[in-house]
């Protein structure tokens, strides 16, 4: 765990020396009374987009014998929407690219005004030295031959300057050289940081996308920022040691499930939390497996932190409990970068998730489904209808390997099952389905509904376009929370960018790149122009590499504005 100064002593109110293995114990799993609250809700949701445990959610009838009921729970199939309806919303969050730079917006546009400025001072530099020469030349034709020279023809650029629209053109590689120099002006720790995130080499993308889905599931989630302390045993005490040992900062993701107990402050920041990981790699080829989990249980504080084992030891029922680690927090503060599907309104530390409703009616669903196989499985088959023989008189259980009897004068025949039931339930389940993508905002991309008007398919489309963008936007604070904290446990200030997209239209390219030349015909502003030739080269680019990208980005920046001609090139 993070440590650069000495390891700190324990606070009495947590030193273990003080308190008895049992006291110690019911501390570390203590829970905060909201985890108890929605760790069975966090649970539930959690397997219903894994489609685990499935057999849980399938409901007893009133009228149904318990030996039926057990083998419909085993013939029990789940049409999962809560995943795909979490993994479609990943899909379109991620399917445009995410900016992530060192430098802020303001001090990049900073840099290439500089650029641009420095162009025109420079070709006009180069204007007056031709007119000088031309002026020059003409006044040693004058001489020589009595030829009078003509004045020379005004820019209008105002204050002896040439107009930017008449300025000739600009030595455009090499400001597009420079204008990419700038923009790699990145810390080279940074790079490595996006590259492998987690120490395991999952790239910073691949890494939020999987965030953004367990916010939707779970309604938020946490992710630790950590430094090793060491590296193969060197003491790591100042940043010098630090860089010069390659120690940089890592995250790891804590579900709510794992994070147990914690307390805020007036801040609304974390006090000090607690959570827990499953012990892994501590049981031999040889050892017999514990009836019980043993967990390894992390604290926090603004000042120390400190890790406990509770272990069990083969099938006891005895558990040790120990403090294996402990150390000062050098941040000051809690190094946590909580990520929000949407926040709760009552507690806004706490996030409401996207599929708890979902979840809900697709659980109905699936005990309609399996209602319907039932009756399938019960009564698919005809069922023959004979008169009862008089010395027959015992009750039988009805069924497609057996005869219906009854008393009365009446020909053999066949009992077919009525269809209305299994029809009403199918009925009840395409509804679900309609509801399902409506409280998604994903009515309009599912095929799910009849022909809309244009308006009412609008509408929708709008409603979807700002649910994608509000989510994308709660994942952009988030990161930058994350990498606030990256930049504290390496000692700089954080002043980056981080820009989700904003605008998920889906329509045809050919249509936006129509839609940017009328722009471009309306509005006079070159920046405006700039920024929209950006936008579409951006999801042209979306699946080539950064420094693909980067360069047309600068070339679009540098290049002179092609003017409209009456005349065709030549």
């Amino acid at each position: 765990m993070a440590d650069f100064t000495s390891k700190a002593s324990l606070s009495a109110n947590l030193d273990p020396s003080k308190m008895s293995q049992g006291d110690l114990k019911k501390t570390l799993e203590a829970e905060h009374p909201i985890y108890t609250k929605n760790k069975k809700m966090w649970s539930e949701l959690m397997n219903l987009y894994l489609g685990e445990k499935i057999e849980t959610f399938i409901f007893r009838h009133a009228r149904e014998k318990e030996q039926n009921w057990n083998k419909r729970q085993e013939r029990a199939y789940f049409f999962n929407y809560v995943q795909s309806i979490v993994d479609l919303i990943a899909s379109f969050i991620f399917s445009k690219n995410i900016e992530r730079q060192w430098e802020s917006p303001d001090e990049k546009e900073a840099a290439i005004r500089s650029i641009r400025y420095n162009q025109l001072v420079s070709d006009y530099e180069k204007e007056q030295e031709q007119a000088d020469s031309q002026r020059q030349q003409d006044q040693e034709n004058f001489k020589k031959f009595g030829i009078q020279p003509q004045p020379p023809e005004s820019k209008g650029g105002g204050f002896g300057a040439p107009a930017a629209s008449e300025m000739p053109p600009i030595e455009a590689e090499s400001k597009v050289q420079e204008l990419l120099s700038i923009q790699a002006q990145e810390l080279p720790e940074l790079s490595e940081f996006w590259k492998n995130v987690d120490l395991r080499g999952t790239s910073i993308d691949d890494y939020v996308k999987m965030l953004f889905i367990a916010t939707q599931i779970f309604g938020h989630v946490d992710v630790f920022i950590d430094m090793p302390s060491s590296n193969e045993g060197e003491e790591i005490v100042t940043e010098k040691d630090r860089k010069e040992n390659e120690i940089r900062p890592y995250m790891f993701v804590i579900f709510p499930l794992d994070l147990l107990n914690w307390e805020l402050g007036m801040d609304g920041k974390f006090l000090w939390v607690r959570w827990r990981e499953k012990l892994v790699g501590d049981i031999g080829p040889f050892d017999k497996r514990s009836k019980h989990d043993s967990y390894k249980y992390f604290t926090w504080t603004r000042e120390e932190w400190f890790i406990h084992e509770i272990k069990y030891k083969d099938q006891s029922n005895e558990a040790t409990t120990e403090l294996v680690s402990s150390g000062e927090n050098p941040l000051d503060e809690i190094p946590i970068a909580r990520f929000f599907n949407k926040k709760n309104l009552i507690e806004p530390m706490f996030g409401v998730p996207a599929v708890k409703d979902i979840g809900k009616i697709n659980i109905e669903i699936l005990n309609l489904s399996s209602l319907i196989d039932e009756e399938t499985y019960q009564k698919c088959l005809n069922i023959l209808v004979m008169q009862m023989p008089t010395e027959k008189k015992g009750a039988i259980e009805i069924g497609g390997n057996n005869v219906l009897l009854w008393e009365g004068d009446h020909q053999p025949y066949y009992l077919a099952p009525a269809s209305e039931p299994g029809n009403f339930m199918l009925e009840l389940i395409k509804h679900c389905i309609q509801e399902i993508y409506r409280i998604a905002k994903l009515g309009g991309d599912t095929g799910v509904q009849e022909a809309q008007s244009g308006i009412a398919y609008t509408w929708e489309f709008n409603q979807t376009n700002r649910m994608l963008a509000d989510k994308a936007d709660l994942m952009e604070r988030g990161e930058n929370e994350l990498h606030r904290l990256w930049a504290k446990w390496v000692g700089v200030e954080w002043k980056g960018y981080i820009n989700y997209p904003d605008d998920f239209n889906v329509e045809k390219f050919e249509d936006e790149i129509k839609r940017l030349v009328d722009i471009k015909l309306a509005v006079r502003s070159p920046e405006f122009k700039r920024i929209m030739e950006k936008r579409v080269a951006s999801r042209a680019m979306s699946k080539s590499s950064s420094i693909e990208r980067a360069r047309v980005f600068a070339e679009i920046s540098v290049f002179p504005e092609e003017k409209q001609t009456f005349f065709p090139p030549a």
